[in-house]
């Protein structure tokens, strides 16, 4: 499997909420950098994921290889979903937000997922200005807390 089978077999179990598969797709040692302070851990990575998936139960990533070289998989998002669960973030400072019912559409994000074989090593986002946590707030009308 080429690395960027093994994305987007991570992307698809993503999409559809296939647990199991998203975290064969990962090592134990993942982490995502660039779109917190400090890089995240898999643990909190799992821990978002499920948030999300609660809270917008439609989301996608829209989701495009652009390459692949070597171990490094490019790719570039555009997020899109709607807000129908409330979002229970692990994010300090973070209160539950209950549904608004509001579409968000990120804008796009550039993506280098780095690979051990045929595990997701780490997943470093390009922050872009109206992306990640505080663009998604920003689109259901909530205000980012101070800690992040």
């Amino acid at each position: 499997m080429s690395g960027a089978d093994v994305v987007r077999r991570y992307i698809l179990a993503w999409e559809t909420q296939d647990f199991e598969a998203m975290d064969e797709c990962l090592a134990d040692d993942f982490q995502v950098v660039g779109p917190a302070p400090q890089p995240l851990n898999k643990r909190w990575v799992v821990a978002d994921t499920k948030a999300r998936w609660a809270a917008f139960p439609d989301w996608k990533f829209n989701m495009r290889i652009i390459e692949e070289r070597g171990n490094v998989v490019e790719a570039v998002s555009r997020v899109t979903a709607t807000h129908l669960g409330t979002l229970v973030a692990p994010v300090p400072g973070m209160p539950p937000i209950l549904p608004t019912g509001k579409a968000i559409v990120q804008p796009e994000e550039r993506t280098f997922f780095t690979l051990r074989g045929d595990k997701i090593i780490e997943m470093r986002v390009d922050p872009v200005p109206g992306g990640g946590y505080p663009g998604i707030l920003k689109q259901i009308g909530v205000e980012m807390p101070p800690s992040y």
